[in-house]
Protein backbone atom coordinates (compact mmCIF):
# COMPACT_ATOMS: atom_id res chain seq x y z
CA UNK A 1 0.00 0.00 0.00
CA UNK A 2 1.55 3.53 -0.85
CA UNK A 3 0.38 6.08 0.66
CA UNK A 4 1.17 9.73 -0.55
CA UNK A 5 0.97 9.41 -4.35
CA UNK A 6 0.85 12.28 -6.22
CA UNK A 7 -3.14 13.50 -6.72
CA UNK A 8 -4.45 11.74 -3.18
CA UNK A 9 -6.94 13.46 -1.03
CA UNK A 10 -7.21 12.90 2.38
CA UNK A 11 -10.33 11.31 1.16
CA UNK A 12 -8.69 9.13 -0.62
CA UNK A 13 -6.63 8.22 2.38
CA UNK A 14 -9.73 7.70 4.40
CA UNK A 15 -10.87 5.04 1.75
CA UNK A 16 -7.55 3.20 1.86
CA UNK A 17 -8.10 2.90 5.69
CA UNK A 18 -11.51 1.94 5.42
CA UNK A 19 -10.34 -0.81 2.41
CA UNK A 20 -7.77 -1.56 4.93
CA UNK A 21 -10.43 -2.17 7.62
CA UNK A 22 -12.83 -3.80 5.28
CA UNK A 23 -10.22 -6.58 4.22
CA UNK A 24 -8.94 -7.02 7.53
CA UNK A 25 -5.41 -7.44 6.48
CA UNK A 26 -2.88 -9.75 8.89
CA UNK A 27 -0.31 -7.98 7.68
CA UNK A 28 0.31 -5.35 4.57
CA UNK A 29 3.64 -4.09 2.81
CA UNK A 30 3.22 -0.07 3.40
CA UNK A 31 5.45 2.48 1.97
CA UNK A 32 5.43 6.12 1.27
CA UNK A 33 5.45 7.43 -2.20
CA UNK A 34 8.73 8.76 -3.33
CA UNK A 35 9.30 9.95 -7.36
CA UNK A 36 11.41 8.10 -9.21
CA UNK A 37 13.44 10.10 -12.02
CA UNK A 38 12.10 9.35 -15.28
CA UNK A 39 8.83 7.91 -14.66
CA UNK A 40 5.06 9.27 -15.34
CA UNK A 41 3.75 9.74 -11.55
CA UNK A 42 7.26 11.66 -10.77
CA UNK A 43 6.06 14.55 -13.39
CA UNK A 44 2.61 14.69 -11.79
CA UNK A 45 1.91 18.12 -10.70
CA UNK A 46 0.04 17.08 -7.55
CA UNK A 47 2.63 15.79 -5.50
CA UNK A 48 1.39 15.24 -1.80
CA UNK A 49 3.99 17.29 0.70
CA UNK A 50 6.41 15.19 2.87
CA UNK A 51 5.29 15.92 5.80
CA UNK A 52 1.74 15.10 4.66
CA UNK A 53 2.81 11.53 3.16
CA UNK A 54 4.78 10.69 6.44
CA UNK A 55 1.69 11.13 8.81
CA UNK A 56 -0.32 8.99 6.20
CA UNK A 57 2.12 6.14 6.58
CA UNK A 58 2.06 6.32 10.14
CA UNK A 59 -1.68 5.98 10.46
CA UNK A 60 -1.85 3.44 7.84
CA UNK A 61 0.86 1.43 9.96
CA UNK A 62 -0.89 1.87 13.61
CA UNK A 63 -4.52 0.66 11.70
CA UNK A 64 -2.56 -2.13 10.03
CA UNK A 65 -0.55 -3.21 13.48
CA UNK A 66 -3.55 -2.64 15.33
CA UNK A 67 -5.73 -5.39 13.44
CA UNK A 68 -2.97 -8.02 13.49
CA UNK A 69 -2.43 -7.41 17.38
CA UNK A 70 -5.94 -8.14 17.74
CA UNK A 71 -6.33 -10.86 15.18
CA UNK A 72 -3.60 -12.78 16.75
CA UNK A 73 -4.70 -12.41 20.20
CA UNK A 74 -7.76 -14.32 18.96
CA UNK A 75 -5.13 -17.50 18.93
CA UNK A 76 -4.22 -17.43 22.56
CA UNK A 77 -5.52 -20.84 24.37
CA UNK A 78 -5.62 -22.36 20.68
CA UNK A 79 -3.94 -25.00 19.22
CA UNK A 80 -1.75 -24.83 15.98
CA UNK A 81 0.29 -27.54 13.62
CA UNK A 82 3.64 -25.49 12.99
CA UNK A 83 6.16 -27.17 10.14
CA UNK A 84 9.96 -26.07 12.38
CA UNK A 85 12.12 -23.54 10.80
CA UNK A 86 14.65 -23.44 13.50
CA UNK A 87 15.80 -23.47 17.01
CA UNK A 88 17.17 -20.45 18.78
CA UNK A 89 18.35 -18.95 22.59
CA UNK A 90 16.71 -16.77 23.95
CA UNK A 91 17.36 -15.44 27.29
CA UNK A 92 19.32 -18.87 28.19
CA UNK A 93 16.01 -20.50 27.28
CA UNK A 94 15.57 -22.72 23.79
CA UNK A 95 12.84 -21.79 21.46
CA UNK A 96 12.27 -23.48 18.40
CA UNK A 97 10.37 -21.46 15.97
CA UNK A 98 8.46 -21.66 12.67
CA UNK A 99 4.55 -21.09 10.75
CA UNK A 100 1.35 -22.29 10.79
CA UNK A 101 -0.85 -23.42 7.54
CA UNK A 102 -1.34 -19.78 7.30
CA UNK A 103 2.03 -18.55 7.26
CA UNK A 104 1.81 -17.28 11.02
CA UNK A 105 4.92 -17.16 13.14
CA UNK A 106 5.63 -19.16 16.38
CA UNK A 107 8.20 -19.06 18.99
CA UNK A 108 7.65 -21.96 21.14
CA UNK A 109 9.02 -24.44 23.90
CA UNK A 110 9.66 -27.66 22.99
CA UNK A 111 12.22 -29.75 21.86
CA UNK A 112 11.51 -30.02 17.79
CA UNK A 113 14.17 -29.78 15.76
CA UNK A 114 14.03 -28.06 11.86
CA UNK A 115 11.63 -29.91 9.72
CA UNK A 116 9.71 -31.70 12.44
CA UNK A 117 5.70 -30.82 12.42
CA UNK A 118 4.16 -30.37 15.78
CA UNK A 119 1.03 -28.93 17.63
CA UNK A 120 1.44 -25.99 19.41
CA UNK A 121 -0.31 -24.59 22.56
CA UNK A 122 -0.13 -20.60 21.55
CA UNK A 123 0.01 -19.23 25.22
CA UNK A 124 0.39 -15.21 24.30
CA UNK A 125 0.68 -12.98 21.39
CA UNK A 126 1.98 -10.19 19.94
CA UNK A 127 1.74 -7.59 17.35
CA UNK A 128 3.75 -9.75 14.38
CA UNK A 129 3.86 -13.15 16.59
CA UNK A 130 3.02 -16.20 18.40
CA UNK A 131 4.12 -17.90 21.40
CA UNK A 132 3.17 -21.17 23.10
CA UNK A 133 4.52 -24.39 24.17
CA UNK A 134 4.53 -27.79 21.90
CA UNK A 135 1.51 -29.39 22.95
CA UNK A 136 1.89 -32.91 24.98
CA UNK A 137 -1.13 -35.32 24.17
Amino acid sequence: LIAGFPGETEEDFDRTLALVREAAFVAAYTFMYSPRAGTPAAKLEDQVLKEVKKERLLRLNALVAGMTAQQNEAYVGRKARVLVEGVRESDGERLAYGRTHAAKTIHFTGDAAPGDIVDVTITHAREVSLYGRQYEA
